[in-house]
């Protein structure tokens, strides 16, 4: 495991949510942006440690790196969750929620797992990142505008 890789894989991950402040739209950011930059390093540390991040993604069980995603995943539930309160101060995030935002986050984690897998040119790596990443979006504004506009149903 190249040394550091765990830490700024984490620092380049939050440092790429709070970027967004309270957008709620990316695709209104200029280019200049400090989320695109952000995102840009992402990208680039994905290219230069593919083979140590799918480990760490999918194979860390029984090593010093067991806890890495789901440790990943809850701290991008965090970070999430500050977002919303920010973007979104009027959503109600309730514990059920906050779940929800971790499982949410474990999912995208092994869709990046999946793509690294799959992916074997930088051209393919990059566009499927770049639609998991706008799918994620989306989805994140549609979690958090309807814990400010509620549901009619809730399924139990």
């Amino acid at each position: 495991m190249p040394p550091g890789l765990v830490r700024e894989a984490q620092t380049l991950l939050r440092r790429r949510i709070e970027a967004l402040g309270t957008t709620r739209d990316v695709s209104a950011l200029g280019a200049d942006h400090p989320y695109h930059a952000a995102s840009d390093e992402l990208l680039a540390l994905a290219k230069a440690h593919r083979h140590a991040l799918v480990f760490l993604l999918r194979h860390a069980h029984g090593t010093a790196y067991a806890s890495f995603t789901d440790d990943l995943a809850a701290s991008l539930a965090r970070l999430a969750q500050a977002y919303g309160e920010h973007a979104y101060p009027d959503a109600a995030l309730t514990a059920s929620n906050r779940r929800a935002l971790t499982r949410i986050y474990r999912a995208f984690l092994g869709s990046i797992a999946s793509i690294l897998t799959e992916e074997a040119s930088e051209p393919a790596l990059q566009e499927a990142v770049f639609r998991l990443t706008t799918y994620h979006l989306a989805g994140m504004r549609a979690f958090f505008e309807s814990l400010v506009r509620p549901t009619k149903e809730v399924m139990p």
